[in-house]
């Protein structure tokens, strides 16, 4: 209670005034925590399929290499280097994968640790922007 609340001078309707602008801040308040939460984990959620594509490509570059493999080894009248743009694919395909991975992990510390974000924003100007708060410029 403020020392405004205990003011016998005023009236009743300027402290019911009182009460409903400050009603009205904890509600503003509450639907930006909302907006805050659903933005965390629509995040959390695009990071969540990013890894499970990555785990697909991890599996499907394995494959092709095993299947490279198992063919070069059951052919004995392949030439060296024939499979390389297989094996190539596969690479790529488990670089992808990497990148994927690497792009989840920083979604998920910017939401935990935005000092760490904005220091790698300073280090890579313009490209760090949570939550409408552009943390390289420091404003919201």
């Amino acid at each position: 209670m403020s020392s405004s609340d205990s003011d016998p001078d005023r009236s009743v309707e300027e402290r019911e005034d009182d009460v409903q602008r400050r009603e009205s801040a904890a509600e503003a308040r509450e639907a930006a925590l909302e907006n805050r939460l659903t933005a965390a984990h629509d995040i959390l959620n695009a990071a969540d399929q990013r890894d499970v594509l990555a785990d697909g490509r991890d599996v499907a570059a394995d494959q092709r290499d095993r299947d490279s493999d198992r063919e070069m080894f059951l052919t004995p009248d392949t030439e060296y280097g024939e499979h390389w743009p297989e094996r190539r694919d596969a690479a790529e395909g488990r670089g992808h994968a990497k990148d994927d991975r690497t792009a989840s992990h920083e979604d998920r510390v910017a939401l935990t640790e935005p000092e760490a974000e904005a220091l790698r924003a300073e280090q890579r100007p313009g490209s760090a922007i949570l939550f409408g708060a552009d943390l390289t410029s420091g404003q919201s």
